[in-house]
């Protein structure tokens, strides 16, 4: 007797269960789709979150490099006087307006500009840029040796000097009643030229190679010479250039 029942083959195909859900494969593909997007919606927004870090770093580096720009010229200048020479060229760098303006310091030193401390510092590379952005190599508003190559004269810095008149100083500028460079050499600065007898002796040498005037004559001090001046201060090393090369005394001088 034949069962009534049918079989698995025999049953209606829309009973059989793999048929049931004839899309059951859609949930997937559209759980993968939403995570997908999920993922990219989450890259983008990590990417957004990133450059707005990068935004905010940028904007506070610009914030914290304008509050360090200084508003005059002696905050560069006390870098300088501290030998942070690098710092200075920096900062210089951020405000290269500063370049030709006057230190408000009172006193001698006031008057000074960026390359009058440079050069006294023999700070070649700081001024090297400050020349290449238009410092004045024959300004002469310092109150004490007005020019740069009188206080690097001062200083006894050859390789200041060298530059400087490399680049157009005037070798014979005034820079106080009618002193020169060579009278600042011969004077050997706060020590008498004992601090570097070589670099002064240098100086002294390099300036009369470029055209110093060896007789040139002060308004004060009975119109002295640059080797009254060496002898006065005991400037041995100066001394001794100034007389090989035939300089005289004042009282010499008709």
């Amino acid at each position: 007797m034949m069962s009534d029942r049918l079989t698995i083959d025999q049953q209606d195909p829309r009973s059989r269960t793999e048929d049931l859900h004839p899309i059951s494969h859609t949930p997937c593909q559209a759980y993968q789709n939403d995570a997908r997007e999920l993922c990219i919606t989450q890259e983008f927004s990590n990417q957004s979150r990133s450059s707005q870090s990068r935004d905010r770093k940028r904007y506070a580096d610009d914030a914290a490099l304008e509050s360090a720009m200084p508003d005059d010229v002696d905050p560069v200048i006390n870098l300088i006087d501290d030998g942070k020479t690098d710092e200075a060229f920096q900062l210089l760098n951020t405000s290269p307006g500063l370049t030709n303006e006057k230190s408000q310091r009172e006193g001698a030193l006031g008057g000074a500009t960026l390359l009058h401390w440079a050069a006294h510092r023999d700070a070649i590379p700081l001024c090297e840029r400050l020349i290449d952005l238009g410092a004045k190599v024959n300004a002469d508003t310092a109150m004490w040796w007005r020019t740069p190559l009188a206080w690097a004269a001062d200083g006894g810095r050859a390789d200041a000097v060298e530059l400087l008149l490399n680049r157009g100083a005037d070798v014979n500028q005034d820079a106080f009643g009618q002193t020169s460079a060579l009278h600042a050499v011969a004077q050997g600065g706060s020590t008498s030229g004992a601090r570097d007898p070589e670099g002064y002796r240098r100086t002294a040498e390099i300036l009369i190679a470029h055209g110093a005037d060896i007789n040139r004559r002060a308004m004060g001090d009975g119109g002295q010479t640059p080797l009254d001046d060496a002898m006065r201060k005991s400037n041995n090393a100066v001394e001794d250039v100034l007389r090989r090369c035939g300089a005289k005394m004042a009282e010499q001088i008709n």
